[in-house]
C-alpha cells in the first residue's frame, strides 16, 4: 500500500490562521464500514479492492474521533478544520466554518464529528452529529455526479457508522403555516470525501482567504456557474440550497442534506418554499445573488455595471448550453447536428423550455417529499423523448402517439385547508400554472411541438441510421430508479441496516447499485448502461443495455447463495449463468440482440430463484 501524506494536500491554500488544527484520536472501538468506492479505493491506495481487506483497512485508518472522552487516549494524527465567510449570512448557520467537517492525511474530508469552529447556539447546526441516512444520500449523489455531471464533483470514498446515536429535530411548516418539530433517534456516520484537487475549497473559504478575483476569472465563474445550472435543468437534478458554502471556486457542487433528482421538470423545493432561487429551474437565480455578495464583499469599483455584464452573460450562456443538453435529451449532437437543423431545434427547445415546467395548481407538491408529485406536471418530455422514435412505427398518428407520451397523467386536488404556500407559488410562477383558461393553449403548443419533432427526425432518418439515436435517448431519459425525494431511500436502508435486516456487506452493494444504475450521461463513453434497478428481498435486479442488445443482472445478498435461477422476460424464459464481480457472485443472463430497440424498462420480468419466485420488493 502506497504510504499516504500527513498534511492535507488543501492546506496550501489556505492562510494559516484559516485553519483550525486539533488532534485526532483513535476511537474506543472500530466502526463499522458499510461502503467502499472501489475504484477510488484502488485509486488512492495503489491495491487490488477485495471487500474484507479493503473493510478492514478503511475500519482501522478512520476508526477515529475529536472527542478525546469517545477515544483510546491515542493521537491517530492532526485535524484541519476549515475557516468560512458568508457576507450573505446563509451558509454557517452561526458556525465559524466547517463545523463537523475536517481535512485529514493528505486527501481527505471527514463528516461527521465536532470541531472546533462549531459555535451554533442551535444544537442542530453545532453538534458535528452526521445521519446514516444523510451520509448514504450525499455519498449517492456525489458519486454519481462525479461521474455523471458536467463538471465533477468530489467523490466519497466510504461511510463507517460510528455505533452511537442522536436525536435529530425535523422542523416543518403545517397547513396553518405553523413551525412544528418531530424528533427522530437516529445512527451516527462518519463519511469519507475525497478532495482530490480543489473540489472542497469553496467560495466562502476563498472569501476569508481573501482571494482577489479578476473580471476574466469572475466571468469565467459565471459562465460556469450557467453551465452548471443548464445541465441540472436537463439531468432533472436540484441542488436544494445556494450559498458561497456549497459550491467551489471551480464550480463544484458541495453538500447535497438538500439535493434530489426530480421526474418533473416544473418548479419544486426541497429546503424552504420562501425563495424563488431555491426551486427546481431556478437556482441560476440564487447562483446570481451569490455573485453579487462577492461583489459587494470585494467592493469592486463600478460593481453595479459589472454585475449587470455578468448576469447578462450569465442569462446568454444559460441558453447556449441548454441548446446543447436538449440537443443530448433528443439523442443529437450538437456540434454534428446544430448547424444543419437550427431551425428547428431552437423552436424545439423554446417550446421545451416553456411547457416543461408548466404544472397543475397542487400547491403543496411543489415540495419534493410529496408524493403526488407525479399528478402535477402537465407533460412529461422524458417519456416522451425516450418513447416516441422506438414506438413510433406501430402507430399511424404520430400526433396521437405524441400526445399519448407526452401527456402526463395529472389530477387536481382539493385542499381542505392551505397555506402560504398558495400565496408563493402564485407569486412565484403564475405564468407556469395551468388552469382551465390556459391549458388548451398549452395543449396546442405541444401539439406543434410533437409535429415539429417529427419532421425533424424525418429529415434525420434520410441521411443517416436512427438506431444509436434511440438508444441514447432511452438512457438519458430513463427514470433514475428510488432516487427521487418522496421516495426515502436512504432513510429505508439506514432503517433495514439499523434493525439487522441487512449486513454491512449488503448495504455496500445496495448503495453501490443505486449508484451505478442511475448514471445517464455515460451513453458515449461506455459500451454497456445499467438501468432500471429493482431491490428485493434477497436480492437486486438491473438491465444491461447497449446498442445493439440487453441482458438481465442478479445481485443476490450476502445471506444469499443461488444454485438456480430462472427468468421470464415478457414470456419467454432466458437462461442464467453463474459470474463473478469483485463483491461475489452474481447472475448474468444470455444476451438479446435486437435491430430495433424495445422498451425494455417496461417489460413484464419474472424470477424464480432456487425455485422461490420473486414478487415482494425489500424497498
Amino acid at each position: 500500500m502506497e504510504k499516504i501524506d500527513e498534511v492535507p494536500n488543501i492546506k496550501e491554500n489556505f492562510k494559516i490562521e484559516n485553519l483550525c488544527v486539533q488532534y485526532v484520536y483513535q476511537a474506543k472501538e472500530k466502526y463499522n464500514v458499510i461502503y467502499i468506492n472501489s475504484k477510488l479505493y484502488e485509486e488512492i491506495f495503489k491495491e487490488k479492492y477485495e471487500w474484507q481487506t479493503a473493510k478492514q483497512r478503511i475500519s482501522d485508518m478512520f476508526s477515529i474521533t475529536l472527542d478525546e472522552e469517545k477515544s483510546n487516549k491515542q493521537i491517530a494524527g492532526k485535524a484541519y478544520s476549515d475557516k468560512q465567510l458568508d457576507p450573505t449570512g446563509i451558509a454557517l448557520s452561526g458556525n465559524l466554518g466547517s463545523g463537523r467537517a475536517f481535512f485529514y492525511k493528505n486527501c481527505f474530508n471527514i463528516k461527521g464529528d465536532k470541531t472546533k469552529l462549531a459555535t451554533a447556539p442551535k444544537n442542530i447546526y453545532s453538534n458535528g452529529k452526521y445521519a446514516l441516512s444523510a451520509a448514504i444520500k450525499e455519498t449517492v449523489i456525489a458519486n454519481i455526479l462525479a461521474d455523471d455531471f458536467i463538471i465533477q464533483t468530489f467523490e466519497t470514498l466510504a461511510i463507517l457508522d460510528k455505533k452511537e446515536r442522536f436525536d435529530f429535530e425535523d422542523e416543518y411548516m403545517d397547513a396553518d403555516d405553523v413551525i412544528r418539530k418531530e424528533v427522530y433517534n437516529l445512527p451516527c456516520s462518519i463519511e469519507i470525501r475525497v478532495n482530490k484537487e480543489k473540489e472542497l475549497y469553496r467560495i466562502s473559504n476563498s472569501l476569508i482567504n481573501k482571494d482577489k478575483y479578476t473580471i476574466n476569472e469572475l466571468e469565467y465563474f459565471c459562465e460556469k456557474l450557467a453551465k452548471i445550472e443548464a445541465n441540472k435543468f436537463c439531468d432533472r437534478f436540484l441542488h436544494g440550497s445556494w450559498s458561497v458554502g456549497n459550491i467551489s471556486i471551480d464550480g463544484n457542487l458541495i453538500d447535497f442534506d438538500t439535493a434530489t433528482f426530480v421526474k418533473g421538470r416544473y418548479p419544486q423545493y426541497s429546503n424552504t418554499n420562501k425563495y424563488k432561487s431555491n426551486y427546481f429551474g431556478y437556482e441560476l437565480l440564487g447562483q446570481k445573488l451569490m455573485i453579487k455578495s462577492i461583489l459587494d464583499y470585494e467592493n469592486i469599483e463600478n460593481a453595479n455595471k459589472i454585475e449587470t455584464n455578468l448576469d447578462d452573460l450569465m442569462n446568454e450562456k444559460y441558453k447556449e448550453n441548454m441548446k446543447i443538453r436538449f440537443c443530448d435529451l433528443i439523442g443529437l449532437n450538437y456540434n454534428l447536428h446544430y448547424k444543419k437543423y437550427n431551425k428547428y431545434i431552437d423552436s424545439l427547445y423554446e417550446k421545451f423550455n416553456v411547457l416543461s415546467r408548466k404544472f397543475l395548481p397542487n400547491y403543496y407538491e411543489t415540495n419534493v417529499a410529496e408524493n403526488s408529485g407525479d399528478i402535477t406536471y402537465l407533460f412529461d418530455f422524458s417519456k416522451f423523448f425516450q418513447k416516441y422514435l422506438i414506438t413510433k412505427k406501430d402507430y399511424k398518428n404520430n400526433i396521437l402517439l405524441g400526445m399519448k407520451l407526452l401527456l402526463n397523467d395529472t389530477e387536481y386536488i382539493e385542499y381542505e385547508k392551505i397555506g402560504m404556500i398558495k400565496e408563493k407559488i402564485q407569486e412565484f410562477f403564475y405564468e407556469n400554472i395551468v388552469d382551465e383558461k390556459n391549458i388548451d393553449n398549452s395543449i396546442n403548443n405541444a401539439m406543434d411541438f410533437i409535429e415539429e419533432y417529427d419532421e425533424l427526425f424525418n429529415l434525420i432518418s434520410k441521411e443517416t441510421e436512427l438506431s444509436n439515436i434511440k438508444v441514447k435517448q432511452y438512457i438519458i431519459n430513463a427514470n433514475r430508479n428510488y432516487l427521487y425525494g418522496n421516495e426515502n431511500i436512504y432513510g429505508e436502508i439506514s432503517y433495514l441496516y439499523d434493525t439487522k435486516k441487512i449486513d454491512e456487506k449488503t448495504t455496500n452493494r445496495i448503495i453501490n447499485a443505486l449508484i451505478n444504475t442511475n448514471k445517464r450521461n455515460n451513453y458515449n463513453k461506455k459500451d454497456e448502461n445499467k438501468l432500471g434497478l429493482q431491490i428485493y428481498e434477497d436480492l437486486l435486479t438491473y438491465l444491461v443495455l447497449s446498442e445493439n442488445y440487453y441482458y438481465l443482472v442478479i445481485e443476490p445478498y450476502s445471506n444469499t447463495e443461488i444454485e438456480f435461477a430462472k427468468a421470464i422476460i415478457n414470456g419467454q424464459e432466458v437462461m442464467m449463468r453463474h459470474f463473478s464481480d469483485e463483491n461475489g457472485n452474481i447472475m448474468v443472463s444470455e444476451k438479446t440482440e435486437f435491430d430495433n430497440l424495445p422498451d425494455i424498462l417496461n417489460f413484464d420480468i419474472k424470477l424464480k430463484i432456487n425455485g422461490k419466485e420473486y414478487k415482494d420488493k425489500l424497498i
